[in-house]
């Protein structure tokens, strides 16, 4: 072309356009991560990824992936217990490591691990007893009072429970009362399989432990009657100046086993009562002198016993009638030196003169009665405290008496009125 000519020049351009291509995927959920594989990704937290690849004519291809990435868990807990433990559905009797997968809320593996230990219940018996009426089990803090089978459950220090079992014999001890016995002078209680044997000499209850054939305690009960007829303390009674001397006749009667003798109704001729006269400081029946036979002693004129110690032996057998034959011995009975008589002064006198009555004994209470010839009653009068009494002589002439008496004396005496 030459210049200044316009000339126009035509290109021709054959336009192909390719177009892109996006895409996205299905969502995706995995545990703990995902394995992208056209990406060749590996994701381990949720989110949206994208990767580019050529698509079918050559082009980008944006993919886009939405991947929820839900984490797996681990757990682990420590266990003590006692002989067995269950855990997720397993029953374990041994210690040791445990492992279970389970599920968690967001499906993934949840691993638990059990550390376990398992202690041991202990189980023992003791050695069997045998104990009369009771027994205190210490280790149990009880007692027991019957035969049988006991179990206790103690801690262990590792806090399992120990059963210990206690196998109890329970033998009895017996209480028995013995049938009575009223016996003279003593009664041998004896058990000659028990090897027992005592003297019982008083009345009493009396009480003794002997061993069951199950070796436990036999309390027996005896009530003992003793009648003891023998009595070296007997009364002996003085009466109207020493002219009589008596056994206090209602003290034997009462004593026990004497009950029925009634003294008083005896023969004096079988010479039951016997009266010495001691010759020494102690009596002694072998020696000093018997002066009488009966429950009392007098002598055959009525005078005053002479001065002297007296007492008395008695000796009945249980044939007359008595539970116990009677032996006994008075108390010592001591008379002095005799005192002057009771006397008037004087015994002849002028009627209404006055008369002196003397030797009376001022310690007790005298009586004295003045009577006629013929027994009438003339006078009376009571002296006490004084030696001596003044009485009136009768205005008439002729004989009377005057009778004195006191606990221990009856005496009469005589005056003339002339």
């Amino acid at each position: 072309m030459t210049p200044g000519s316009t000339c126009h020049q035509y290109y021709e351009l054959t336009l192909t356009i390719k177009n892109s291509t996006a895409k996205t995927l299905d969502p995706v959920t995995a545990c703990d991560s995902y394995y992208w594989a056209e990406a060749d990704m590996t994701i381990t937290t949720s989110g949206d990824y994208y990767d580019t690849i050529p698509n079918a004519v050559g082009c980008d291809s944006i993919i886009r992936l939405d991947v929820t990435i839900n984490q797996s868990n681990a757990g682990e807990e420590t266990v003590t217990e006692c002989d067995s433990y269950t855990w997720n559905g397993a029953t374990y009797t041994t210690s040791g490591d445990y492992q279970a997968t389970l599920t968690n809320a967001a499906g993934c593996d949840s691993v638990a691990t059990l550390h376990l230990t398992i202690n041991y219940s202990a189980a023992s018996t003791e050695t069997p007893v045998t104990e009369c009426d009771t027994y205190y089990w210490a280790n149990a803090d009880t007692t027991i009072t019957t035969t049988g089978t006991y179990t206790h459950v103690f801690q262990t220090v590792l806090g399992c429970d120990s059963v210990v079992t206690l196998s109890a014999t329970i033998n009895k001890s017996v209480a028995v009362n013995a049938p009575d016995v009223t016996e003279c002078n003593m009664y041998t209680w004896k058990d000659e399989a028990q090897a027992f044997d005592t003297l019982i000499t008083t009345t009493g209850t009396y009480m003794h432990v002997f061993a069951t054939s199950l070796g436990c305690d036999s309390t027996v009960t005896l009530n003992v009657t003793i009648n003891v007829p023998y009595q070296d303390t007997l009364e002996v009674k003085g009466y109207y100046g020493n002219r009589i001397i008596m056994i206090n006749r209602n003290q034997i009667n009462s004593m026990p086993g004497w009950e029925d003798i009634q003294l008083d109704s005896l023969d004096n001729g079988e010479g039951y009562v016997k009266w010495y006269m001691m010759l020494g400081a102690t009596p002694d029946p072998t020696t000093d002198t018997e002066v009488a036979v009966g429950y009392y002693y007098t002598l055959p004129n009525g005078d005053p016993i002479p001065a002297g110690s007296y007492y008395a032996v008695v000796d009945i057998p249980a044939s007359t009638g008595a539970v116990c034959g009677a032996i006994g011995m008075t108390e010592v009975y001591v008379i002095g030196a005799s005192a002057p008589a009771p006397a008037l002064v004087p015994s002849l006198a002028r009627p209404g003169e006055d008369i002196q009555v003397i030797n009376l004994d001022p310690e007790v209470e005298t009586v004295i009665r003045i009577y006629s010839a013929d027994g009438l009653l003339q006078k009376a009068y009571t002296s006490y405290g004084e030696t001596s009494c003044t009485i009136k002589a009768a205005s008439d002439n002729g004989f009377y008496l005057v009778e004195l008496s006191n606990d221990s004396m009856k005496t009469t005496l005589r005056y003339i009125v002339k």
